[in-house]
C-alpha cells in the first residue's frame, strides 16, 4: 500500500467518524441543550400557554418561587425520598446478593428473575406499580380478601402513604440488579477464596 494510499484511506475513516460525532453533538444541541436554554429565558418572563403575549418580568418569578409552600415541601419530599431509597437499595441488595450467593438450581432461577427489572422498560414499571397500589389493585385486593382492612386504602391519594409508596416503587428497580450485580460476583469469589485456603 502506498503512502497516499494509506493517507487516503485514513482521511476517510476521519471524516466518517467526525460525521457521525457531528451528527451526535447537533442532535444533543437540539434535544438538550436548546430546550435548557429556552427554558431559562421563558423564566424571566410571564408567558403562559393560554395567552399569545408575554413580556419580560425579571426576577419576579424567582422571587415568587422562594415563597411557594408548594415548592418548599416539593423539595423537602424529593430530598427525603432521595436519602431514603439510596439508604434502602444499598441495604437490600447486599441482603438481596447474600441470599443468592448460592449454586443450587433454584437460586440461579431467582438471581435471573432479579435481573429482569433491569431489562424492563421504566414506563412499564410505571404503571404496574400504578395498577398494583390503585383502589383497585393487588395490594388492596390482597388486604381486603384477608380483612386486615374493611375499605380499600388510597396509597398514592395520602400523603404520608404516598412517599411510602413512591420509595417503595423508586427502591424495587434499584436495590436489585445494580447492587445485586456488584455484591454478589464479590461474594462468590471471598466464598471461593476462602474455601481454597482452608
Amino acid at each position: 500500500m502506498t503512502p497516499l494510499r494509506g493517507w487516503v484511506r485514513q482521511a476517510r475513516r476521519d471524516i466518517g467518524l467526525s460525521t457521525v460525532a457531528g451528527v451526535g453533538l447537533l442532535l444533543y444541541l437540539v434535544f438538550l441543550v436548546a430546550p435548557v436554554l429556552l427554558s431559562l429565558v421563558t423564566s424571566f418572563t410571564n408567558q403562559n400557554i393560554l395567552f399569545p403575549n408575554s413580556s419580560f418580568v425579571g426576577l419576579a418569578n424567582y422571587r415568587m418561587m422562594l415563597h411557594d409552600s408548594q415548592l418548599h415541601a416539593s423539595i423537602e419530599f424529593t430530598l427525603a425520598l432521595a436519602v431514603t431509597v439510596t439508604i434502602v437499595a444499598n441495604v437490600a441488595g447486599l441482603l438481596f446478593a447474600i441470599l443468592l450467593n448460592r449454586t443450587s438450581l433454584s437460586y440461579r432461577v431467582l438471581r435471573t428473575l432479579a435481573f429482569l427489572p433491569q431489562v424492563i422498560s421504566g414506563i412499564i414499571v410505571g404503571f404496574v406499580w400504578s395498577w398494583i397500589l390503585s383502589p383497585t389493585g393487588l395490594v388492596n385486593h390482597i388486604l381486603t380478601g384477608t380483612g386486615l382492612v374493611s375499605q380499600p386504602v388510597n396509597w398514592l391519594g395520602t400523603p404520608q402513604l404516598a412517599m411510602l409508596s413512591a420509595g417503595t416503587s423508586c427502591t424495587w428497580p434499584r436495590c436489585r440488579p445494580f447492587r445485586a450485580s456488584f455484591t454478589t460476583p464479590a461474594l462468590s469469589t471471598g466464598r471461593t477464596a476462602a474455601s481454597s485456603s482452608g
